[in-house]
């Protein structure tokens, strides 16, 4: 991590910080908050030409995840690539947070299906309707 004072627009003092909380390669600029505002709005403006875009917490969750930098939030097993249209960005070869979560979620459906289906039987043997 490094931080560095600059001056940006025209005279505004920041901090500009090389940080990644996503495992990217990010920067951070810190500005006084009434200035907040403005500087998203040139932020997105003039990264329009490098496809640059927002993105939210869900989206950090999911690039920390598979990245190996999982912690508090990201390990809460409600959030995974699968729900952000990402499956095909996993590894098939490399395990990781989400391969492992998917191997036990699916252990975890086999057996609740094992089990429905002797329920099932169970119920048509004693010739009841299922509930």
């Amino acid at each position: 991590m490094a931080c560095r004072e600059i001056t940006i627009c025209g005279g505004v003092m920041a901090r500009l910080f090389r940080i990644s909380f996503s495992g990217e390669l990010v920067y951070e600029i810190a500005v006084p908050a009434r200035y907040g505002d403005s500087l998203f709005n040139i932020l997105l403006s003039e990264g329009k030409e490098f496809n640059a875009v927002p993105y939210g917490t869900e989206a950090l969750g999911v690039m920390r995840i598979e990245k190996g930098h999982a912690a508090g939030n990201e390990i809460n097993g409600q959030t995974t690539a699968q729900n952000l249209g990402l499956s095909r960005m996993i590894s098939k070869t490399i395990s990781s947070v989400q391969t492992v979560w998917l191997r036990q979620f699916q252990f975890h459906l086999q057996l609740d299906l094992i089990s429905n289906y002797q329920k099932l039987n169970m119920y048509k043997m004693y010739k009841h309707t299922p509930p």
